[in-house]
């Protein structure tokens, strides 16, 4: 099974869905627009908001190549990112935490405007991360990701922070 299917897998799973129903161009956005992801998540427990999600959500041949970047590198760091927040409850960074994020990114030298490619486009991506090609606004909210700048310091250029799991009540 590759990341995709297995991605697919487990937001069918997450949603309550059959696989079989679960459309393809839903997974492909699902997993490199983690605001769309949010959004299933959010709507599962209601099938009509769902199936809306669903027809809204165009197809996507969505080119995921770069100059800089190799598409299927950048297209498997989308989906385990999105896995990775999926799976660790779907949370967004705190707002105080996103400002701190971002304010570090506009002032890292990594960060770039997004080449031309139909991927950034349909994101409507304004800056990125030259080092992973992740959308800097996108990667900043997810509270599971971290900076890839492991040249700057062991744990990026965004403050560590440790996680600990609680027990929801």
């Amino acid at each position: 099974m590759d990341e995709l299917e297995e991605f697919g897998s487990d937001l069918a799973n997450e949603l309550g869905v059959p696989l079989s129903e679960l459309p393809v161009h839903v997974v492909e956005k699902a997993a490199v627009d983690p605001l769309f992801l949010h959004h299933l998540v959010s709507c599962k427990s209601d099938s009509l908001l769902l199936q809306l999600l669903f027809n809204e959500s165009t197809s996507s041949n969505v080119e995921f190549g770069t100059n800089q970047l190799k598409k299927s590198r950048l297209f498997k760091s989308a989906v385990s990112a999105a896995i990775k927040w999926l799976s660790s409850g779907a949370r967004f960074t705190a707002e105080d935490e996103y400002k701190e994020r971002i304010q570090i990114c506009f002032s890292c030298p990594n960060i770039s405007e997004p080449p031309s490619s139909s991927l950034y486009s349909f994101l409507n991506t304004r800056y990125i991360c030259s080092l992973c090609g992740c959308d800097i606004e996108r990667k900043a909210k997810l509270d599971t990701e971290t900076c890839p700048d492991t040249d700057y310091s062991k744990s990026g250029r965004w403050p560590k922070r440790e996680y600990f799991k609680t027990s929801r009540s």
